[in-house]
């Protein structure tokens, strides 16, 4: 069967716009992935994507981020580096590497007190800290630091067998406290019977299970902390609310019998 003319040139013509067509959409997805990159991770446990955590800390920063990784030229570490900084610059491009070899600046070094082929000097808005072993829980918690001007005070309620966040016995806080710390917030103890008075350049009282009563000066001063809009973290153990009642009615905190059981731990 043979094919006229017109119909061959029909042919010949739909075969052309669809090679046209087909080469403006491969265009355009090419212009499309240039302009608004995507990627996915489809790791387990998304391990090359930034914790919720990290990605929000981001946001509020403002101003660029400059990391110098001190690093040997042939070192296995420069790879995984390279890899940890990349999925910050996802969510902040204005971070920048620059991969040294500390062999070439022994002096500056010794001044940073580098002791270990990896380790990260983090500097951000005037500020500097050294990162010995990057990974991404410390290096959020060394930009959190360096977002402050000053560190966090937290008080901890002291005098009635309160756990303590220094503390190294099993009842203690100290992984707690040892936490705070590397995020910038420092801890101490108050006594309200020797310091009557909640400093007002505190960032936030914790009252860790006392298990004695508090004296009614003691009550008194806590109330009116958190009646002027103070931060309280209160910790309570299953049974009395010894002597803070008055507190629970205050924050509208009501106390069932019984003990909540975490079926995974």
């Amino acid at each position: 069967m043979h094919l006229d003319s017109s119909l061959r040139q029909r042919l010949w013509f739909q075969h052309l716009l669809f090679l046209l067509l087909f080469c403006l959409v491969i265009g355009l997805l090419a212009w499309l992935s240039a302009r608004y990159p995507v990627r996915a991770d489809w790791t387990a446990s998304s391990r090359n994507t930034l914790s919720e955590a990290s990605q929000a800390l981001l946001t509020h920063l403002n101003g660029p981020i400059r990391v110098t990784a001190y690093v040997h030229d042939y070192s296995p570490f420069r790879e995984g580096i390279s890899r940890l900084i990349d999925r910050y610059r996802r969510y902040k491009p204005d971070i920048t590497l620059a991969l040294v070899n500390p062999d070439l600046l022994p002096d500056q070094v010794r001044e940073l007190g580098i002791s270990e082929d990896g380790a990260l000097s983090v500097e951000y808005a005037g500020r500097r800290e050294t990162l010995q072993h990057p990974g991404e829980q410390a290096l959020t918690q060394i930009l959190q630091r360096l977002s402050r001007s000053h560190d966090r005070l937290m008080l901890f309620l002291d005098g009635h067998g309160e756990r303590k966040p220094q503390g190294i016995a099993n009842y203690d806080l100290g992984a707690f406290g040892h936490e705070l710390a590397k995020t910038g917030i420092q801890t101490r103890l108050l006594n309200l019977i020797a310091e009557p008075h909640i400093p007002s350049g505190a960032d936030g009282l914790v009252i860790a299970s006392p298990q004695t009563p508090l004296s009614s000066d003691e009550i008194r001063t806590v109330l009116n902390y958190v009646q002027r809009g103070g931060n309280l973290l209160w910790l309570l153990e299953p049974g009395e609310l010894t002597s803070l009642q008055a507190l629970a009615a205050l924050l509208g905190v009501t106390v069932f019998p019984g003990v909540v059981v975490d079926a995974d731990t």
